[in-house]
């Protein structure tokens, strides 16, 4: 997928353990935030390809988050990614602007609450907590790796400690637990940790998010003027008409769901 590209309508089953990751952040339908996005499209949309899918959907988030087999499966999906490139894809841009709304609910705010908890001022700080938080989550449905646990055994932030040090310890932590995953996904997305430290490395230039960024394992240059109006490469260009997509990334890392990170962090 196109590091750049604002994955409106990806889905696929990635081999995470969390059934099929849909979206321009990912949403799966094994953590619940799936189902949340698509009840809620049915509310305000009932006659959409999606709807058939919201009973076993909440079967799944009924289940115990230690139930990783079960939230994984995906027997009663079939024809999920169609359905939900049907809606991301669709003329009418209802779905692409709820998939921004809802991640900016469930993940953006709530990042920037817990970079805050542990000190975090700075930009690119607060963009390393959006992009944990995405990849890991927060509520406890991902109970191996969630930033719950990467705060935690990272520790606090000490008495006259930097906040690029304490970045660097906070990635390191996180780097370690996806290198040591056992399955053959979150290791490979360790490449995440790997470049944003490497922004951390260069702190005075990175900081602010105010200049472009080279991210070396994902071959991307984010510049902050990137189109994060269409999905090109799923959707064939139909735009979305949400008010928020005024910038770039600082998210652009392997899966490249979301673009718009500095936008977000420079309205806050």
């Amino acid at each position: 997928m196109d590091s750049n590209n604002p994955g409106y309508g990806y889905c696929e089953n990635i081999g995470d353990g969390r059934g099929f990751t849909s979206g321009y952040v990912g949403f799966t339908s094994g953590t619940d935030d799936a189902y949340s996005l698509i009840k809620n499209y049915t509310t305000q949309m009932p006659d959409n390809a999606l709807s058939a899918f919201i009973q076993p959907l909440a079967t799944i988030s009924s289940l115990s988050i230690c139930d990783t087999a079960g939230r994984n499966n995906t027997a009663q999906l079939s024809g999920y990614c169609g359905a939900w490139q049907t809606e991301a894809c669709h003329s009418d841009s209802a779905f692409r602007n709820l998939e921004i709304a809802f991640a900016t609910d469930m993940y953006l705010i709530p990042s920037t609450r817990f970079a805050a908890l542990v000190g975090i001022t700075t930009n690119l700080g607060k963009a390393i907590f959006y992009d944990t938080i995405i990849q890991h989550g927060w509520r406890y449905v991902e109970p191996k790796i969630n930033i719950w646990r990467i705060i935690n055994l990272t520790g606090a932030m000490l008495a006259n400690e930097s906040e690029a040090t304490y970045l660097t310890r906070f990635l390191t932590t996180r780097r370690q637990l996806q290198c040591c995953y056992p399955d053959n996904v979150w290791p490979f997305s360790a490449d995440r940790s790997s470049d944003l430290m490497s922004l951390v490395n260069d702190w005075t230039a990175n900081k602010d998010l105010a200049n472009p960024v080279f991210l070396a394992k994902a071959a991307v240059t984010v510049t902050g003027n990137e189109d994060t109006n269409s999905d090109k490469t799923n959707c064939n260009g139909k735009s979305s008409t949400a008010s928020l997509l005024t910038a770039g990334s600082a998210r652009a890392i392997i899966t490249a769901f979301v673009a718009l990170t500095f936008g977000f962090l420079l309205m806050l």
